[in-house]
């Protein structure tokens, strides 16, 4: 099957659908025919799409390292605004170790009411993903319509790991 396309400076590209190499031989040596300064290079389609697609590779890892800058620093904000939480309610958490709460009596109560509030945001983002996901699955190569909740997922590890050590000095009794 002969196909030209033009490719980079107006240089014909001559796509061939073949076993072995003869058929390559077969083709090079009636573009020389044709055109003796022709020079023929043949590459192997999937080495072509692979080069193709470098600059989208590199573009790719660097929305990686941002989107893991971004998930860093929403982690810091949100541990920041738990330990304000958590400051704010130091005083009935000194009641309740006073009456004889155990510290990790506090430290579960100070998870479950930051879950609490992660819960209601994650549902909503979760709702939010999945319409999401939906509408750019056709738009995106390789992108499947679960991977927005693998997302949100990885931000709910991130929120509770962000909430442990605000728990932890909720326990000690440490603002």
């Amino acid at each position: 099957m002969y196909r030209p396309m033009t490719g980079r400076f107006g240089v014909p590209f001559v796509l061939v659908r073949g076993r072995g190499t003869g058929s390559i031989e077969k083709v090079a040596g009636i573009v020389k025919e044709l055109e003796r300064r022709a020079q023929v290079r043949p590459e192997p389609l999937a080495e072509n799409f692979s080069r193709q697609m470098e600059p989208s590779r590199y573009g790719a890892a660097l929305a990686g390292f941002i989107g893991l800058l971004a998930l860093t620093m929403a982690s810091i904000g949100m541990s920041g605004v738990f330990a304000y939480v958590v400051r704010q309610r130091m005083g009935e958490i000194g009641v309740r170790m006073a009456v004889g709460a155990q510290p990790w009596q506090v430290v579960r109560l100070v998870l479950a009411s930051s879950m609490r509030a992660l819960s209601i945001g994650l549902a909503i983002g979760l709702a939010l993903a999945v319409a999401g996901g939906v509408a750019l699955a056709h738009q995106l190569l390789g992108m499947k319509a679960s991977d927005p909740v693998a997302v949100l997922l990885l931000l709910a590890v991130a929120a509770a790991i962000a909430t442990v050590a605000p728990a932890r000095r909720a326990a000690r009794g440490t603002p």
